[in-house]
């Protein structure tokens, strides 16, 4: 089975595909291939992984022109000719690794941290709905593996937009819809340029752990960017409170 791995370094000087013959065997996942080139063919060959059971999400590249993680995919039977390619939408480090710098700075500037209304007091408990946590908690599933980045069509074809990104949506949404939230995120998110995704859902049929990226979190912060600039919604909040 010939494997074609993208290989580079930072400057992108001599980016090139490179074959590799890699004996098959049945059941084995892209993620075996590489180690199997990395131990026995070239151990220059520079790739993430750590878990190699889909919970860490740090093996996700392009196989086949399609974003995964590298550990889940399998490799059929008969599949004769395989491509794997970094993750196209960051910077490149060497071959399959990236530089996810840019989108962690993405993060920072939403506060996607928790902030309550209050600290609790000695042997206070914070009460929640059932329905409550599990609205948090979906976002929460994120394996940051950046796939859903990947295929948005907005970090690929508009990046003068510096679009926050699905990821950073999901994040944020985290703390942002969390019951006992106080911080106001919807302008933050507005900013990093949410009006540009045309909610193609793309991000969310992309998502390994099967996050609803689209339904709950882009949404939801479209709704809140637009009800803040609702003059009657604004007095009326103001009356409320």
């Amino acid at each position: 089975m010939k494997v074609r791995v993208y290989r580079s370094d930072a400057r992108q000087r001599d980016a090139k595909l490179i074959a590799y013959d890699v004996p098959y065997t049945k059941g084995m996942r892209v993620l075996t291939a590489l180690e199997f080139i990395q131990e026995h063919l070239d151990p220059t060959l520079s790739f993430r992984w750590n878990c190699g059971a889909g919970q860490c999400g740090s093996c996700a590249a392009e196989v086949n022109g399609k974003p995964v993680l590298t550990c889940k995919t399998e490799i059929r039977e008969g599949m004769q000719d395989l491509s794997v390619f970094p993750l196209k939408v960051f910077p490149p480090v060497k071959d399959l690794v990236v530089d996810f710098a840019p989108a962690q700075k993405k993060l920072k500037d939403l506060r996607a941290h928790f902030t309550p209304a209050r600290e609790k007091k000695p042997g206070e408990f914070y009460r929640l709905q059932e329905w409550q946590v599990q609205a948090a908690q979906e976002m929460r599933k994120c394996i940051d593996c950046f796939i859903c980045y990947d295929v948005c069509h907005v970090l690929r074809d508009a990046p003068h937009l510096n679009f926050v990104g699905p990821r950073n949506l999901v994040k944020a949404a985290a703390q942002e819809f969390h019951p006992l939230n106080v911080v106001n995120r919807a302008p933050l998110v507005e900013q990093g340029g949410l009006s540009a995704c045309n909610v193609t859902r793309c991000c969310t049929e992309s998502c390994p752990q099967g996050i609803q990226i689209t339904q709950n979190a882009i949404i939801p912060f479209k709704e809140r960017a637009v009800s803040a600039k609702d003059p009657f919604g604004k007095l009326l909040r103001k009356v409320l409170k």
